[in-house]
């Protein structure tokens, strides 16, 4: 921290892998053999906002950051997932210009599936 400027605070933070995602999806849905044969893919894995800070567009603005850096690093496809009860964060995705392309389950959770074309 410079001297003098106060404290910092994290309100929001965005991690992206390179890859497809491996745990949740199951190896039968044809979206994932898709996605397997790709080699320009990468994950968002977490996306997260301080509430504090909600409806302020910190949230788009990391999944359009998300989305720079994918492209930086040749990537073609950002997918990520939610679970079916999280309408803000799926509104928030399709805001962003993300497109829900499936369903699957982790154990009793509805997971939806989403993939941003770069």
């Amino acid at each position: 921290m410079p001297s003098g400027t106060g404290s910092y605070r994290v309100v929001g933070i965005v991690e992206v892998v390179d890859g497809a995602p491996v745990v949740e999806m199951p190896a039968a849905m044809p979206l994932a053999q898709e996605w397997g044969k790709r080699t320009d893919i990468a994950t968002l894995t977490r996306l997260s906002v301080d509430p504090e800070f909600w409806r302020r567009g910190l949230g788009f603005s990391l999944i359009q950051t998300a989305a720079d850096w994918c492209r930086e690093q040749g990537h073609g496809i950002l997918v990520l997932n939610t679970t079916s009860p999280q309408l803000p964060a799926m509104s928030l995705y399709l805001k962003a210009g993300v497109r829900e392309v499936g369903l699957s389950y982790l154990g009793r959770y509805e997971l939806v599936w989403f993939e941003l074309a770069l």
